[in-house]
């Protein structure tokens, strides 16, 4: 399917004879077909699997990846620099599922491991991803959202992945600020192929 996008453009200076018409001449571009097999919120939503990438957060809030070093959730909740062994999840329903069991909690818990278990809290909704950014929204939660954490805040691999409900959400003392990524479990696989070559 081609999207076809109507444009008007207007010239700022050393404009030719062209643009001056009334009204403005409208320029039809063709927009890109969406790859429907590319890794996106709506595959995951539909429960793709993947793994979770751990990223740090420096104190002016951007992202900072450590190449060629990268760090990966396990089931634990620890972190792992091993692909390999990265926790393939899931997204189901607005839950977050791994093949051990679920990732939940119980409302008014402030804080807890990033954990799997197959014992199920009363909250696990919502999980869901935006640009494949990790989130998860209760209104149990302090301003409807929870937080990510590392412990300690240097480690790459078995650092302690927390996630924080109830209360300010500033970090605690020695807790690190990350956020969540899912990637393609497929893509990562790929990844990791072409780096033993």
């Amino acid at each position: 399917m081609t999207i076809t996008q109507t444009e008007t453009y207007t010239c700022i200076t050393d404009c030719p004879s062209s643009f001056f018409t009334d009204p403005p001449i409208a320029i039809a571009a063709l927009a890109p077909t969406p790859d429907p097999d590319a890794w996106s919120d709506s595959r995951i939503a539909a429960g793709a699997p993947f793994n979770i990438e751990v990223v740090h957060v420096d104190p002016s809030g951007w992202f900072t990846w450590y190449p060629p070093a990268r760090s990966w959730l396990l089931s634990n909740g620890n972190t792992t620099t091993n692909r390999s062994r990265a926790t393939i999840y899931r997204i189901l329903n607005g839950r977050l599922s791994a093949p051990s069991g679920w990732v939940s909690t119980t409302r008014g818990l402030r804080n807890k491991a990033f954990a799997v278990s197959q014992t199920v809290g009363d909250v696990q909704q919502w999980v869901f991803t935006t640009d494949t950014m990790l989130n998860w929204t209760s209104e149990a939660f302090t301003g409807g959202v929870a937080q990510f954490y590392k412990l300690p805040p240097g480690f790459l691999g078995n650092a302690r992945v927390l996630v924080k409900f109830v209360g300010g959400m500033q970090p605690s003392r020695g807790w690190s600020p990350i956020v969540l990524w899912a990637r393609e479990v497929e893509s990562l696989q790929d990844e990791d192929q072409a780096e033993e070559r």
